[in-house]
């Protein structure tokens, strides 16, 4: 029965937390909604495979991140009229808890913003995701 008691705990100092926080990052992708776009969306432009080689290459530490990323959104190649087609077929769908997560931060700002912010360079090597209003902004609508 020790177990449940620390279990207890570490729930309660969770909550703590929670109720003392400002602010709350959250990885969108099987975090926030329940698929992870980038593979979805690349199947769905019938580059799956290509854009997987290169996810498992940065998730085995091969190229990082941000190279990873320009690979695969160059490899999609997705204009704006491909990803609204794909977000028509199929919309964006946030993982189970999470609304109520959502409603439940929402009450705890006195103003009631809750805003999803991306970082964006204006350096020449960045990638362009942040070229069009990301479908997630629109969760909050």
């Amino acid at each position: 029965m020790g177990g449940s008691s620390s279990s207890s705990s570490k729930k309660a100092r969770a909550l703590e937390i929670w109720r003392m926080c400002d602010a709350v990052c959250f990885d969108v992708d099987s975090t926030v909604i329940d698929h992870e776009g980038i593979d979805a969306l690349a199947a769905y432009l019938g580059k799956g495979e290509e854009v997987a080689k290169v996810t498992t290459q940065a998730m085995n530490g091969e190229i990082p991140f941000e190279k990873a990323l320009f690979y695969r959104l160059n490899a999609m190649q997705c204009s704006r009229q491909q990803m609204d087609a794909y977000l028509k077929e199929y919309p964006v769908k946030l993982s189970n808890g999470f609304q109520e997560l959502r409603d439940k931060l929402k009450e705890k700002r006195e103003d009631g913003v809750f805003s999803e912010r991306r970082v964006s360079t204006n350096d020449p090597s960045d990638c362009g995701m942040f070229r069009y209003p990301s479908p997630y902004e629109r969760l909050g609508e």
